[in-house]
């Protein structure tokens, strides 16, 4: 283990920090759905409004010295259409990692291809431990 080569060859560099970039990702998400309320009712509403108008106006007049005449023509349409579209769902935490425990799979499957081996998830415990001895953390600072 000390003093040897290494038997595999390095880690492609642009993967793993693809990688990593993707894990940050996926982190962040989590870490917020750590602090949403659970079970929220979320109502959204989308509303589509058209309106049309035409209007035409025709106005003519005639003055000859001891007669007038005038004249008005008036044509007027309007159209209105509306719709609206009401969702409801509850929002779930479990439902979320439902909805994404293949994306959590598939980089777990892009880390065995990457370091030809295994992969596993450690909790650490967020007082910057280093990890442990033989054990690769992507992005670890």
């Amino acid at each position: 283990m000390f003093g040897s080569e290494p038997n595999r060859p390095p880690y492609q560099k642009e993967k793993a920090q693809q990688l990593v970039k993707e894990l940050k990702e996926e982190v962040k998400q989590l870490s917020e759905l750590l602090y949403k309320p659970d079970d929220l009712e979320v109502t959204q509403k989308i509303r589509h409004d058209e309106q049309s108008s035409k209007e035409r106006s025709v106005k003519g007049g005639l003055q000859v010295k001891v007669v007038s005449a005038s004249g008005q023509a008036s044509d007027k349409t309007t159209n209105s259409q509306g719709q609206e579209i009401e969702t409801r769902f509850v929002d779930s935490k479990t439902d979320f990692l439902r909805r994404h425990i293949m994306d959590y799979q598939n980089l777990f499957k892009k880390m065995s291809v990457l370091s030809g081996d295994d992969s596993f998830l450690f909790f650490l415990n967020g007082f910057n431990t280093p990890p442990l001895c033989g054990v690769i953390v992507l992005g670890h600072e």
